[in-house]
């Protein structure tokens, strides 16, 4: 019966991990005006830019909007730098993440855009 119970809850991470995924790209299209890239199927984790904002300055503005991103290369700086960037800002979207979480980001991403 345990075998029975690791498959279910392995289904189930599975069927999660799908919708976090689709979820992700759904949401992704309301960054306006990001440069997220352009490869066709990402998960629930994005790196993206905003034109004239330095990466470290939106990181700040959104974290006084009470969301959390990361900043920098993310260990692939040879990659960031020969797509013409020093880093760049990342976005997680978890499980535990809701549409309302997503338009929280958008609108805090176009405050920080009023600022510059």
């Amino acid at each position: 019966t345990l075998h029975i119970v690791l498959i279910i809850v392995a289904a189930v991470c599975a069927l999660l991990s799908i919708a976090t995924f689709f979820a992700g790209i759904a949401y992704r299209k309301k960054i306006a005006e990001a440069e997220i890239g352009s490869a066709e199927e990402k998960g629930g984790v994005f790196s993206f830019i905003i034109k004239n904002i330095h990466p470290q300055d939106l990181a700040f503005i959104l974290d006084k909007e009470g969301i959390s991103v990361r900043v920098g290369h993310h260990c692939a700086a040879p990659l960031v730098r020969r797509m013409g960037y020093e880093s760049v800002v990342r976005a997680s979207l978890g499980l535990y993440n809701t549409k309302e979480d997503i338009d929280i980001l958008c609108q805090a991403i176009n405050k920080a855009k009023t600022f510059f």
